[in-house]
């Protein structure tokens, strides 16, 4: 792998599964996750400014904005999320055996967005 594309195999007292991370372009990478959790994992994580598209075909999860609305991520569903600059960090917990994909794409590295700061050629 590269710096832009690593995998990630565990296997513990935590659960077992793999983990694939690819980082396409700056602002804009797609992680792929099939693990199978023995208990409920919760993680704090921040995305400002960045539509996030989540595919799950297998499995229980949640995201918890930060001011406590939660949203259900239970097999099969498909959430997209867009977190502005400056909120606290967002929870996310799993459990069980989950198959997903998770795309995240800063706003700042949209074609559009590059169009208007000229990096990319008008239409």
């Amino acid at each position: 792998m590269d710096s832009y594309h690593y995998r990630l195999h565990m296997s513990g007292a935590s659960g077992s599964g793999r983990y694939e991370f690819c980082g396409l372009a700056d602002g804009f990478f797609v992680t792929f996750g099939d693990p199978e959790l023995a208990t409920p994992h919760s993680a704090y994580m921040s995305y400002p400014d960045t539509l996030q598209v989540y595919v799950a075909s297998n499995g229980d999860g949640e995201y918890v904005f930060p001011h406590g609305d939660p949203l259900s991520f239970e097999a099969p569903t498909t959430a997209i999320i867009i977190e502005p600059a400056g909120e606290p960090d967002s929870e996310t917990a799993f459990a069980g055996d989950n198959r997903f994909v998770h795309v995240a794409i800063h706003l700042g590295a949209t074609p559009t967005e590059l169009r208007r700061r000229g990096v990319l050629p008008a239409n």
